[in-house]
């Protein structure tokens, strides 16, 4: 029972924090989104990040450290996209490629919303995450879009 009640209370907790980080970073959601790059400078960067980054602590990042698994999971209601469906949201992105739609979903969330799901998704990544991170929680998307491992 005691079981039980800390696994509520740990969910319970989660999910406040969730929705404290989206609150928090709210004054970004008005801001319109502007970027630079393009197609190829996307693929650039994000190819150049996947490669370097380490999928294992990407996994770690997210599903343990992050507040991300609240919102990006199976189950979570429309909230976010689930990170099990980025190979069929990427397609809806063309012509992006699967490695610059993770990229620009993670960097520049706002850039496209995938039908269905609100404009919830914080875009503040560069205050949380220091580049290796980033790089680790590329890998990891990646390989989870690839169905290397699972989310």
């Amino acid at each position: 029972m005691p079981v039980m009640v800390t696994i509520g209370l740990v969910s319970v907790v989660a999910v406040i924090f969730a929705f404290a980080f989206i609150i928090a970073s709210q004054s970004n959601l008005d801001m319109e989104v502007t970027t630079d790059l393009d197609e190829t400078s996307y693929m650039e960067e994000a190819t150049a990040l996947i490669e370097a980054g380490d999928p294992r602590e990407g996994a770690n990042l997210i599903l343990n450290q992050l507040p991300c698994g609240a919102c990006h999971v199976t189950g979570a209601g429309n909230i976010a996209p689930p990170y099990e469906l980025i190979p069929e949201h990427a397609a809806l992105r063309e012509p992006l490629q699967l490695e610059a739609y993770i990229y620009e979903a993670v960097v520049h969330p706002h850039a496209f919303l995938v039908p269905g799901y609100p404009n919830a998704m914080p875009n503040n990544y560069e205050t949380i995450l220091t580049e290796d991170q980033l790089a680790d929680v590329m890998a990891y998307l990646y390989q989870v879009a690839k169905g290397v491992i699972g989310s």
